[in-house]
């Protein structure tokens, strides 16, 4: 309105021109487990047809971000191996907590989350065993590419996005699904498996209410959990 007046007092010779404002907490449906490690299995067979390593680096990182509470895109691609580290588990009394340090992330200046037992024990060495004689200042993750993260990471989303796309798997419930769902995914997963809420949101860096309106909203498995939560059999009938 401001502006229109100012147009038509000839302050100004023309409306400015906004562009339209990102949609915030747009709906992401996530990809389930099995979704997932098909794309992994097209990653291999990528490999074994061109040969690239590109494609089993790129596999690390989907195995990265959906095993942590990453915020998918450079965020994973900046951690070094000094930033991961094997930390005591007071209940098994063993070093097996994968625990990576995150700096100047979206929310904080300084971040720590953990990764899954599963990655910690069995992807984690896969991953280093790429970079036989690696320095604590070697990236995690591509750790020989001359190239700029950001541009490894649009390389990395335009390849998820092609291959989801040939699985039959990147359109669900009307939306798509991205590199960025698997976030959604790690969200639903630790839900279901009844972690608390204040745990995930903080190992996402998020809050526990952005966790539930922006990552645990309208996804049919999380309906059916909350469902059986509310008509279990002692109070069905």
């Amino acid at each position: 309105l401001m502006f229109k007046k100012a147009v038509e007092n000839n302050v100004l010779s023309k409306m400015p021109y906004f562009s339209p404002l990102k949609i915030v907490n747009q709906v992401r449906h996530s990809y389930y487990n099995e979704e997932l490690n098909l794309i992994n299995r097209k990653l291999d067979s990528e490999f074994k047809r061109t040969e690239e390593k590109f494609y089993l680096h790129m596999k690390d990182y989907v195995n990265l971000i959906r095993s942590a509470g990453f915020r998918p895109g450079i965020e994973p691609l900046k951690v070094k191996n000094f930033q991961c580290q094997f930390v005591l588990n007071r209940k098994t009394n063993q070093k097996d907590i994968l625990a990576i340090t995150l700096f100047n992330t979206k929310t904080k200046p300084k971040h720590r989350l953990f990764c899954h037992p599963f990655f910690a024990k069995n992807i984690y060495p896969e991953i280093l065993s790429r970079n036989p004689q690696p320095s604590p200042e070697d990236y995690l993750l591509f750790p020989h590419s001359d190239e700029n993260r950001r541009k490894i990471y649009q390389k990395i989303s335009k390849i998820f996005t092609r291959i989801s796309k040939e699985l039959n798997l990147y359109y669900r419930g009307g939306t798509t699904r991205p590199l960025y769902s698997i976030r959604h995914t790690f969200a639903k997963n630790n839900y279901v498996a009844n972690a608390p809420l204040s745990v995930i949101a903080k190992q996402m860096n998020t809050s526990e209410k952005m966790l539930h309106s922006a990552y645990l909203d309208d996804d049919d498995i999380l309906l059916s959990e909350e469902y059986n939560k509310m008509y279990s059999k002692k109070n069905a009938h």
